[in-house]
């Protein structure tokens, strides 16, 4: 408990001041797990910065808790052409946060800007590129024109958070004030960020939809999972994801028990290795190399002993409460005598006895990229690291800061790269595997080509019938598990541990914060002694 108290002392003095208790509003005491670099969803992708993006700003769609679509600034919408023409009508009298009048305007200059090359949009663009054309027809109507039907034309709208035109105006996009103080036209309105300490929302008055039951947001970087956790014992966090071990240890302990209550939670995630094929380094262009490095890794037992059971190995990324998984493909069991043998085909033995594989004189030797704070990966990749040290295979790990890590990661710097991702609702796989959406271009992470692939996910999206798409999508994962241009590890299910007096939080599987009306529901009882 000595630990608590100190987490207790340190994180009440960091936000005495920001409208914590003392201040006599009701505050969430929430956290990010790692700091964004800007709060431009445009332009970022990472889950940080969406938490903070759709409670500032609005989608013109969203997802409820049962992964439907449902509106948001857009009131209703017409489909045409399967896809090809779709007329938003949005919500009349909606302001921004700074009282100018949201219009359709603002939605064309947020797709101007997703398409522009300059402004970074890599991780929303692949969405939007079949865009060919779009018109205002008046301030609350805009159409939006593809020139390829799209299965999934209004649904992507539920990921972009809509910008205003005129506060970016006159401004580098990249570089402009609203990055780091937006106006939105959501339910929080933004109050301030004191980078290392704290991001402070306060609700909306004059939102136009449900409006938040919660007054005042206060979130912290927090990066380190124990450190929560221990910040949510003491009382200075009012949820955050568990272990399995804290899961045990709260249960255990009839006085964290009546604090603390554990829900699990379903989510689209999954945990991933991925290997560069760009041919930069000399191992990882040949499958077979890749297939030894999936059978080297224990997953069941990482499922079973680290997770303990809050999961199950994943196959691809495809989650099994999506409609095109393919069940009937199993994953690579493990198997190191079958990785060996592998590493012999691929040509990598033992030729000068010195205990390490080689080829053509050079030792496989690489080093694995991965963001600091989950003690679940890193645990993961140390079992990784040990068992390829008993095959002649030599893995460094290289941890760093999230921003730092996701700058490596995107330009390419690393042979192998391990983190995790939150699943989309839809199986499109063109952003993830289609050879165009490697490096600088999309999040193609592994460099991956395959003309089968590139054609598969090219023309499933243009589909609209869910039984042709499934087919397509269910061949991808074949070539995708034959190939293995990434290791799945597991699709990790949510431990949630939150304090009594947070009440009204519903399970998504996008998240604790991706559905909507969602944290909008949540509710502050008064604290019991």
């Amino acid at each position: 408990m000595k630990g608590h108290a100190a987490i207790a002392v340190t994180l009440m003095a960091a936000l005495a001041g920001c409208g914590t208790p003392e201040s006599g509003t009701p505050t969430l005491r929430a956290y990010l797990s790692s700091e964004p670099a800007s709060l431009n969803a445009v332009t970022q992708g990472d889950f940080n910065t969406e938490i903070i993006a759709k409670l500032v700003g609005d989608t013109l769609v969203d997802f409820d808790a049962r992964l439907n679509i449902v509106p948001r600034l857009a009131d209703s919408w017409d489909v045409e052409g399967d896809g090809r023409r779709v007329v938003f009508h949005l919500h009349p009298g909606v302001n921004w946060h700074d009282g100018v009048p949201f219009t359709a305007d603002d939605v064309a200059f947020t797709l101007e800007k997703v398409l522009d090359p300059a402004s970074l949009a890599a991780g929303k663009r692949p969405y939007f590129e079949t865009v060919t054309g779009w018109q205002v027809l008046d301030d609350n109507t805009v159409e939006i024109s593809r020139n390829e039907p799209y299965a999934r034309a209004v649904e992507v709208w539920a990921m972009l958070p809509i910008l205003a035109r005129h506060v970016y105006a006159g401004q580098d996009f990249l570089e402009a004030a609203a990055n780091r103080s937006p106006v939105g036209t959501g339910p929080y309105r933004f109050v301030e960020w004191q980078a290392g300490s704290s991001l402070v929302l306060a609700a909306n008055p004059d939102y136009f939809g449900p409006r938040p039951g919660i007054p005042r947001i206060i979130f912290r970087p927090l990066p380190d999972p124990a450190t929560r956790v221990a910040a949510l014992l003491a009382g200075d966090l009012d949820f955050t994801s568990l272990r399995p071990v804290d899961r045990e240890r709260i249960q255990a302990d009839p006085d964290l028990s009546r604090r603390v209550r554990i829900t699990q939670v379903e989510r689209l995630f999954v945990w991933y290795i991925a290997w560069n094929q760009d041919g930069s380094n000399p191992f990882f262009t040949d499958p077979r190399v890749r297939r030894a490095m999936t059978q080297a890794l224990d997953r069941e037992g990482f499922v079973r002993d680290v997770l303990q059971g809050a999961g199950q190995v994943a196959t691809s990324l495809v989650h099994p409460a999506m409609w095109s998984f393919r069940a009937d493909i199993e994953p690579w069991p493990f198997d190191r005598r079958a990785a060996a043998g592998l590493l012999d085909a691929a040509g990598w033995e033992d030729h000068d006895g010195d205990g390490l594989r080689d080829r053509n004189g050079t030792p496989f030797s690489f080093t694995l990229l991965m963001p600091v704070g989950n003690q679940e990966l890193i645990r993961a990749m140390t079992l990784l690291q040990e068992s390829l040290r008993t095959l002649g295979v030599e893995m460094a790990i290289h941890k760093l800061e999230y921003n730092l890590y996701r700058a490596d990661r995107d330009a390419g710097r690393f042979a192998a790269m391990a983190g995790g991702w939150v699943l989309d609702t839809d199986p499109d796989c063109y952003d993830f595997w289609h050879s165009s959406q490697a490096r600088g271009s999309g999040i193609n992470y592994a460099s991956y080509k395959d003309a089968e692939v590139d054609t598969l996910c090219a023309e499933a999206r243009r589909l609209v019938d869910r039984d042709e798409r499934a087919a397509m999508y269910g061949r991808v994962q074949e070539i995708i598990h034959r190939d293995q241009p990434n290791t799945f590890l597991a699709y990790r299910d949510t431990l949630l541990g939150l304090s009594r007096r947070l009440q009204g939080v519903e399970g998504s599987p996008r998240s604790v914060w991706g559905s909507y009306p969602g944290p909008l529901n949540w509710r502050l009882e008064a604290e019991t002694p």
